[in-house]
């Protein structure tokens, strides 16, 4: 009977392992290629720096003095007047003292402005016209027409004389009538 032999193997050759070979190699130069290849930082662009802020009380005189040229109240417009009065004032008051005017009633704010270097001369006519805009806005009773243009000539008194500018003087400049 025949015995069973063992599987004989053969004789190993270098080229039974070349697709490892190449694979290895492969792998080294992909390794290298890869480490050559390094993303370079992006070269930093140099910002310019932001433009300086608008004052504050330049800004307010500003929209004040768009605000007076369109005049919304000719037009029927008292509630969209003093809101954009009062949205004018609030945020003046907030970027020149650091206060949450925008999100604070009028009562919440005088004992705000209290607490910082606001002029207790203008604290009555700020809260007049703050109190005017919204009986406007609120309660729908607009303040008579007359009112209109002196709310707003207090609000810029109020800007004006908040920020230490000099109050306007009415003499007239030579050619101012040409």
């Amino acid at each position: 009977a025949d015995t069973i032999r063992d599987i004989q193997r053969e004789p190993t050759h270098w080229t039974d392992y070349w697709p490892w070979a190449a694979a290895g190699l492969v792998l080294i130069f992909l390794l290298v290629y890869f480490r050559r290849k390094k993303p370079q930082p992006a070269p930093q662009a140099i910002a310019a720096p932001p433009p300086p802020q608008t004052p504050p009380h330049e800004m307010a005189l500003k929209q004040l003095a768009a605000l007076e040229q369109q005049k919304p109240w000719k037009n029927g417009r008292t509630d969209a007047f003093y809101a954009d009065l009062s949205m004018i004032l609030r945020t003046y008051l907030e970027r020149r003292y650091q206060i949450p005017a925008l999100e604070s009633t009028t009562r919440e704010i005088i004992p705000l402005l209290k607490k910082t270097d606001f002029p207790a001369s203008l604290t009555k006519a700020l809260q007049e016209v703050l109190y005017q805009s919204d009986m406007a806005k609120f309660a729908a009773q607009p303040p008579a027409e007359q009112h209109h243009e002196k709310n707003l000539h207090s609000a810029r008194q109020v800007v004006m004389s908040s920020s230490g500018m000099p109050p306007p003087t009415n003499t007239p400049t030579p050619y101012s009538n040409l």
